[in-house]
């Protein structure tokens, strides 16, 4: 069992059945996440982690910019049986030359190098991780905006930042804040977090017209 990450993107080889992940990692990086709703993202800037609500063992895990070395990997099986997997970088001082994608890849060169140096810019060595799990699809009555109002169609969620849920598969100047709602009707995030402003309350008046009713 293996997880190889280079050329801006990390995966699984030969791990099956999975119920929950953890990868330990230095670096700085912006990644995207494209794994289904039914994993569950937490991570800060030494771990990552996922946690399999559904049926599927996913292969391939997020693409990113920035430097990246994966330190550790385990993975935790449906029979709750914990197992290691060996990370393995693609290319990491030879950038060019590292073309095969990580699903073809049959070759361990571990000793390439000890970073994955990718892209520059936003997350390119600098700062602090991003993390975002996009292309996800809403549910019915799963997500709300801050005035209440119903919101159905892609969104994608912050990770690395507040956890904050936002309209759109990927995020860009349109993108708007959505929530959960608890019992009450109250809307929180995901982080237990509350909207920035309260939503407003709207109180029925009846205005009386010029005749007798």
């Amino acid at each position: 069992m293996k997880i190889y990450y280079g050329n801006g993107e990390v995966g699984f080889v030969g791990v099956n059945d999975i119920a929950a992940f953890e990868i330990r990692y230095t670096g700085v990086i912006q990644a995207s996440s494209e794994l289904p709703d039914s994993i569950v993202l937490a991570c800060n800037e030494r771990k990552i982690m996922g946690f399999n609500m559904g049926t599927i063992s996913p292969t391939s895990l997020f693409s990113y910019i920035g430097e990246l070395r994966i330190t550790s990997c385990g993975v935790t099986d449906r029979n709750f049986e914990g197992k290691i997997v060996t990370p393995i970088s693609m290319g990491v001082n030879d950038w060019g030359k590292a073309t095969t994608k990580f699903e073809d890849f049959t070759q361990f060169p571990e000793d390439y190098g000890a970073k994955d140096s990718r892209g520059g810019g936003q997350g390119g060595g600098q700062g602090k991780t991003l993390f975002i799990h996009r292309n996800l699809t809403t549910n019915q009555g799963e997500w709300f905006y801050e005035d209440g109002m119903p919101y159905y169609g892609e969104y994608h969620i912050h990770v690395s930042e507040n956890y904050q849920a936002m309209t759109g598969s990927i995020h860009n100047k349109d993108s708007k804040n959505i929530y959960r709602k608890d019992a009450r009707g109250n809307l929180f995030m995901l982080n237990g977090g509350k909207p920035s402003r309260t939503t407003p309350t709207i109180t029925p008046r009846i205005t009386p017209s010029g005749g007798g009713y």
